[in-house]
């Protein structure tokens, strides 16, 4: 008698745990131990977040492009892509690469990257990075680059 009134009280314990998880975390649970097989989860997988910075790969790879055109003694190189006027359905870019020996100069010279047209794709692929499908409707990017390693993303969406 005793080891049936401990069992109910076990199983009846049992019951009330599984009914407490699923109550708040919507998970249902069944005691193991009866036989039975647990439900499977009705929770969806948790999705990996989207990275919202490029990979330090990637950023080195565009530099190693930009770097082949670079002079001795740069200090600041940026990288103007700018979408053609008139171009419907496909887009296409011009690029125009620029450097300059001093940090904070906001002009300098022209110089050549490894290729304009693989540069102006690089800086496209960097769209997945940009948060909506609105962002990634630019006219213009640049990409800015200083001789301590730093580098920046700036976008126009002007006409």
């Amino acid at each position: 008698m005793l080891k049936r009134t401990l069992l109910t009280t076990v199983l009846a314990f049992c019951s009330a745990l599984a009914l407490s998880a699923q109550a708040q975390t919507g998970i249902q649970v069944r005691p193991s131990g009866l036989g039975l097989k647990p439900l499977p989860s009705r929770v969806s997988p948790i999705a990996e977040p989207r990275p919202t910075q490029p990979e330090p790969e990637r950023m080195g790879a565009i530099f190693r492009c930009v770097a082949a055109g670079l002079p001795k003694g740069w200090k600041r190189a940026w990288v103007r892509v700018e979408e053609k006027a008139g171009t419907r359905g496909k887009r296409e870019f011009v690029t125009k690469s620029t450097f300059s020996r001093d940090a904070a100069a906001s002009s300098g010279a022209a110089f050549k990257t490894c290729d304009p047209k693989q540069m102006a794709t690089s800086i496209y692929e960097l769209n997945e990075f940009l948060p909506s499908r609105e962002k990634k409707q630019w006219k213009s990017a640049t990409l800015e680059f200083t001789d301590d390693g730093s580098f920046s993303v700036s976008y126009g969406y002007g006409k």
